[in-house]
């Protein structure tokens, strides 16, 4: 059976509050906090609510670049719209284009993924990704072209893996590189209106590529409204949201163990008791449920 829930949710490494409490104003994206920040927003023009968080996606000297990424917790690897380039001159490639380094087939990064037992049941639906036998210009080797999942209409398309740049650059600019994916333009037609990219924010591809001096863990909060922002914590410093900035929010929260499966890149918590409108619904015991930030419902077997 299935029940609507409408959550703020705070992600943390291996725990889970969800929270109750909204926020009708924007987050305070100023000291005393020290985290790194960015914007979430959510989008209606879909069949489902969605939220998308706001990156820098290229920097060229004073040039920021901005993406919005749809969020999915449940994802092998980012993906977005961009072009493979093995001569990244900064010249070299258009204003208004992102380009990556290329990852090849032969590299530990395109095996470990392709045959990662999450990565496969992730691209079950999809036909099987082979090497392919493109060449970029300067550059003899192949490329490694991997599965990717349309999370509006789970339609399946091919992309290329690369090495990404990422930035946030509130209050100050910090950059992550994880893994990710050339996706054609052609693979974002169905996606939500300024929307060209996913951000993969499961425990084993973004939490990995966390470095010091932030812990690996992230929070988010999403907005009630088109009409509000959210916001997207990452690190363990405190949370100020206006117009309380001197009340740390993660003082109102409580915490849930999550649970990990091996073949899944998502996060799951265990559920006890379920209450609607005070009226108690029996669980079995050992029930689990899997979170998601694509799906408005949460099911229980």
């Amino acid at each position: 059976m299935a029940f609507q829930q409408q959550l703020v949710l705070f992600i943390m490494a291996f725990f889970m509050s969800l929270s109750t409490y909204e926020h009708q104003v924007i987050a305070l994206w100023e000291p005393p906090h020290t985290s790194p920040v960015a914007k979430v927003s959510k989008h209606t023009d879909s069949t489902k609510p969605l939220y998308s968080v706001q990156v820098i996606s290229k920097y060229v000297r004073t040039y920021f670049f901005y993406t919005n990424f749809l969020i999915d917790i449940d994802t092998p690897f980012i993906w977005y719209n961009c072009i493979l380039k093995w001569d990244m001159n900064p010249n070299s490639c258009p204003g208004n284009t992102i380009c990556a380094s290329p990852i090849s087939c032969e590299q530990h990064q395109c095996t470990d993924i392709r045959t990662s037992s999450s990565y496969n049941q992730y691209s079950s639906s999809c036909p099987p990704a082979t090497n392919s036998s493109m060449t970029l210009p300067s550059w003899s080797g192949c490329t490694c072209p991997v599965s990717i999942v349309d999370p509006v209409n789970g339609s399946c398309a091919e992309a290329l893996l690369n090495s990404a740049e990422l930035f946030f650059n509130e209050p100050y600019m910090y950059g992550f590189y994880p893994n990710g994916a050339c996706a054609p333009s052609s693979s974002f037609d169905t996606f939500l209106a300024n929307v060209s990219s996913v951000m993969a924010l499961s425990s084993n591809t973004f939490l990995s590529y966390i470095s010091d001096p932030y812990p690996s863990l992230y929070s988010l909060c999403f907005p009630s409204s088109v009409s509000n922002t959210g916001v997207f914590f990452l690190g363990s410093s405190s949370y100020y949201f206006s117009p309380n900035s001197d009340v740390d929010v993660r003082s109102y929260l409580t915490y849930t163990p999550l649970l990990k499966y091996p073949d899944s890149f998502g996060y799951f918590i265990g559920v006890k008791s379920i209450v609607i409108k005070k009226r108690a619904i029996t669980v079995s015991a050992n029930t689990t449920t899997k979170l998601s930030t694509l799906e408005p419902y949460t099911c229980f077997d």
